[in-house]
């Protein structure tokens, strides 16, 4: 068998060249994946940003509850020439919250929220620019989180917060819930909420929360390093 990379006789150099040129002339007539860029380019935040000023904003708004919410507030966004960054939302007893982290492009806030205030007419609305409030954490503080469940009663949150704020820390996020406990019958109360402490302190943290908190309420905390 040959060894050649042909395995018939390889073609003329005339022929050659003749398929090489109806390749390229193939390949010329297909439209490139790269001729699309930048028409991508022009709905990206970058693009947008060379039409006007950036503004970080911060949005909060509450009303009643109903379907497509997030949609239209997205959609408007966009038609804003706006950029999503951080949200968190929650529906509650018939009622819709929102607050998200945006940026605006070429508009000023004031613009926004009276564009916001005009498609939920039934909301209260309020638009501000961010702030670097982000709370300082001393070296060596980590995330954990704190836990609290047992029997509800009034003032369990002001006592974890009172307790945490008596060691000199701060709750980041918190959660809180109800249920039926199973065959008691009785309503029992979840807290879970974000602390940034020193490993070295939790045990420090949990003994005060025992004494001022889980014995005055009959409850039982827990505080373990948060999951990355």
């Amino acid at each position: 068998p040959s060894r050649l990379p042909f395995p018939h006789p390889a073609p003329s150099p005339p022929v050659m060249s003749s398929l090489l040129a109806s390749a390229a002339s193939r390949a010329a007539s297909r439209p490139s994946i790269f001729s699309s860029l930048p028409r991508l380019a022009a709905w990206t935040p970058r693009a947008a940003a060379s039409t006007g000023a950036k503004t970080a904003a911060i949005v909060s708004m509450q009303g009643p509850d109903g379907e497509g919410k997030t949609l239209k507030f997205s959609e408007l966004l966009a038609k804003m020439s706006g950029n999503v960054e951080h949200t968190k939302l929650a529906r509650l007893g018939g009622e819709f919250s929102m607050i998200m982290t945006c940026s605006i492009f070429g508009k000023s806030l004031a613009e926004f929220e009276a564009a916001a205030k005009e498609a939920f007419p039934d909301f209260n609305i309020r638009v501000r620019e961010q702030t670097d409030e982000r709370r300082k954490t001393l070296p060596g503080q980590v995330r954990h989180i704190v836990r609290v469940d047992g029997p509800d009663s009034p003032g369990i949150v002001s006592g974890v917060v009172s307790a945490l704020k008596e060691k000199g820390l701060f709750v980041s996020e918190m959660k809180t819930s109800t249920s039926m406990a199973p065959f008691a019958g009785y309503p029992e109360f979840h807290l879970k909420a974000l602390v940034f402490m020193k490993p070295d302190a939790v045990q420090d943290v949990w003994d005060h929360l025992h004494v001022t908190v889980d014995e005055k309420f009959g409850l039982d905390s827990v505080i373990e390093r948060a999951k990355k």
